[in-house]
């Protein structure tokens, strides 16, 4: 009886110790979550070295506690690119760098993390501040091939509009085109297809650059429909955007109108305002003209939470045409 009774305490007692366990692992997760969302709120108000403080802090908690309470590796990707982009605003970009590549050795352990592409646009962004074109654009190439194997695909118009960028600035269009094609046919061959949506847009705005429209409207709604194919809702509305200024500029207002409406529709709902402006000036010049109500009442209804959500804040921060805000894709 009495071998029986010990048996139980040392049952009960190893049970108490598990459940000890489990209770301190939620406590010191939840104390990193906490100093996380501490980190950015104090990042929020521009106040990156205090922001620098609390991450170095709380990646010296993961590091201490990682093993012992199997924190997941997600958190330190997150931390890691946290810091990176605190040292990137305050151009300490040795140090920025030094932790997205710390980020990016997390590949090794999981290939799925979203923060390795991001952090190789980030880097990116580094070599396109210092003017190092080649640098930066290999950068931005990995994080697109990065995203794409992970399926990470939010965020990849930022990508795609740098790497614009910086070939406007270093070659001409007609070696702007092949680049695109090049990377085009390479991803076809690899069956990217998902892909494909972004790289028609960039072709479109090259061509009309170059003034020929046909190929621009043909790659515009090739793009349109590559990216409803595949449900990349969130880059839709730069391409409806650039449709209907297309249409605009042929004099086909209806059609204008109609993608306007579809283009404002994906801004209001994924807080993507960068064309924002010129869609509601648009719509409030042309509501006497339309002549479709069911259109008219659209655009009043989206222009009415344009006037609510006083939506009209910076989101980005730009130099010299590159975005440099935090890559900030959810």
């Amino acid at each position: 009886m009495n071998n029986i009774d010990a048996d139980l305490n040392n049952q009960n007692s190893e049970n108490e110790n598990k459940v000890e366990e489990v209770v301190e692992n939620l406590l010191i997760k939840q104390t990193i979550d906490n100093k996380i969302v501490e980190a950015k709120t104090i990042a929020l108000n521009a106040k990156h070295n205090e922001a620098i403080v609390v991450l170095l802090d709380t990646l010296n908690m993961f590091l201490e506690n990682a093993e012992k309470e199997n924190l997941e590796i997600q958190i330190k990707a997150n931390i890691l690119l946290m810091l990176g982009n605190q040292y990137f605003m305050t151009e300490e970009f040795d140090y920025a760098e030094k932790y997205f590549n710390q980020v990016i050795s997390l590949n090794e352990i999981d290939s799925s993390l979203k923060e390795i592409g991001r952090s190789y646009h980030s880097i990116g962004n580094i070599y396109a501040l210092q003017k190092l074109w080649s640098k930066a654009l290999e950068n931005y190439e990995l994080s697109i091939d990065k995203n794409e194997e992970a399926n990470h695909l939010l965020g990849l118009g930022g990508t795609f509009h740098n790497i614009r960028i910086i070939l406007s600035q270093t070659i001409n269009i007609k070696k702007r085109l092949k680049y695109y094609k090049k990377r085009l046919k390479f991803y076809e061959k690899e069956g990217k297809n998902k892909l494909f949506g972004y790289f028609y847009h960039e072709l479109a705005l090259l061509y009309n650059d170059y003034g020929k429209k046909k190929n621009e409207l043909e790659f515009l709604e090739k793009a349109l429909a590559s990216k409803l194919e595949h449900k990349i809702e969130y880059e839709l509305a730069n391409t409806y955007y650039f449709l209907a200024g297309f249409h605009d500029d042929n004099d086909d207002e209806d059609k204008a109108f109609e993608y306007y409406i579809s283009a404002l529709e994906l801004m209001l709902k994924h807080s993507e305002f960068e064309y924002a402006g010129t869609t509601v000036q648009y719509l409030e010049l042309s509501l006497d003209e339309c002549t479709d109500n069911e259109q008219k009442q659209k655009a009043i209804n989206l222009l009415k939470i344009v006037e609510e959500q006083n939506i009209f804040e910076e989101k980005r921060k730009i130099f010299d045409g590159i975005e440099i805000g935090e890559y900030n894709a959810e």
